[in-house]
């Protein structure tokens, strides 16, 4: 009852959000780099995948506009390679920024551990030169994350990226940052057709993220640009929460208003598209879907036409099958009253010639009791061409 009671009341906080959602959309005064990752959402792709790398590419597909961080500053958006390492029941998950030849930043983290009472806590944690200190995320899923059952089954394995500077997959390509307001106003509409995740600040790192976490960690562009952590970039925040705290309410009519991509760049890799391929993609997408649904819905009424006008046709010739078969029956019953057979004598029958006395004629007279096949016959012998005696 405890549990049942607990459940609704989350369903209730969800639901006042989701109306919420509805009306407003929040935007940041500043666009700091940590308004480039919406971690939270990450969560939620994380939670969708059945792998690590189905959530690499969810995670970056362009298509989807779900990153849109840009570390170094060149107007594009950074590929997010995934980097994992794990024992026993913990795994530790490590997004890390590719910005250059033999150049990687960690962005944020993923820890996951499994309790003897097989209970899975999840803590997605910024990356303090992003997010600043002690930026922790704790989602709570309603159902049961995918990627669960690879984390803790039998073909289990450490996943590394394979990608990096220059060699990046088929699907991806290098495009422009999307507007800041753009971008922030897309994870909302995210967040509000998803609802099976909420989420709770954390307060501390688990233990077993520092034990994991010094094996696989990047932080090459950090080390070479500290002037542009996050503690320097917003002086007197802890954190990407005091940024939140600070944001300003804006309506989803402003927000549509002002929503228009930046302009594409010349930088591609991998693909030709850009921002304005891709909303020639999408539109094509949509008038295509039209079109199908379209055919579809002519098919569907001509079907229905013809099963009805077949349907009619058979219920209408059903009378007249009716009234043939009962003058077919008539007709048989007149005739078989009516019917005399004709029969031949009883003494004689003939093919093609005549018959007379008992004996079978088939070309010829006949006359007497004997065969004739072309002449005639006299007597009791038999005679193949002419007149004759008797056979000698």
């Amino acid at each position: 009852m405890k549990k049942l009671t607990t459940l609704l009341l989350m369903l209730t906080l969800m639901s006042v959000a989701s109306w919420a959602d509805e009306t407003i959309t929040v935007s940041a005064n500043s666009t700091d780099i940590s308004e480039g990752l919406d971690l939270k959402v990450v969560a939620k792709l994380f939670a969708e995948a059945e792998n690590l790398e189905q959530f690499e590419m969810k995670l970056n597909n362009p298509d989807s506009a779900f990153c849109n961080l840009d570390l170094n500053g060149d107007g594009q958006v950074d590929y997010l390679r995934v980097i994992e390492t794990g024992e026993g029941n913990k795994r530790l998950i490590v997004l890390q920024a590719i910005l250059a030849k033999d150049i990687y930043q960690d962005v944020a983290s993923i820890y996951v551990e499994k309790d003897e009472a097989e209970q899975v806590s999840v803590q997605v944690i910024g990356d303090e030169y992003v997010y600043g200190a002690n930026y922790i995320i704790e989602p709570i899923y309603i159902r049961r994350p995918l990627i669960y059952d690879w984390f803790w089954g039998t073909t289990w394995y450490a996943w590394t990226s394979p990608w990096y500077w220059g060699y990046y997959p088929s699907w991806w390509y290098a495009h422009n940052c999307w507007a800041h307001d753009w971008y922030w106003h897309h994870c909302y509409a995210f967040h509000h057709h998803h609802h099976w995740c909420s989420f709770r600040p954390g307060h501390h790192v688990h233990h077993g993220w520092y034990e994991l976490h010094s094996g696989v960690t990047r932080r090459d562009y950090a080390v070479a640009h500290p002037h542009r952590s996050f503690s320097q970039r917003n002086s007197g925040m802890r954190n990407a929460r005091d940024i939140r705290s600070t944001s300003s309410v804006r309506t989803r009519q402003a927000v549509a208003a002002n929503s228009a991509p930046r302009s594409a760049a010349s930088r591609t890799f991998g693909s030709q598209n850009t921002v304005a391929s891709r909303s020639q993609s999408v539109a094509r997408k949509d008038q295509a879907t039209a079109q199908r649904a379209s055919t579809a819905t002519a098919q569907r009424t001509s079907a229905t036409t013809q099963r009805t006008s077949a349907a009619t046709a058979q219920r209408t010739s059903a009378p007249q099958r009716t009234s043939a078969a009962s003058t077919q029956r008539t007709t048989s019953t007149r005739s078989s009253s009516t019917y005399t057979p004709q029969r031949m004598p009883s003494s004689s029958r003939s093919s093609v010639g005549t018959y007379s006395g008992g004996s079978r004629s088939t070309g010829g007279g006949y006359s007497g009791g004997g065969r004739s096949s072309g002449g005639s016959y006299s007597g009791g012998g038999r005679s193949s061409g002419g007149s004759g005696g008797a056979r000698r």
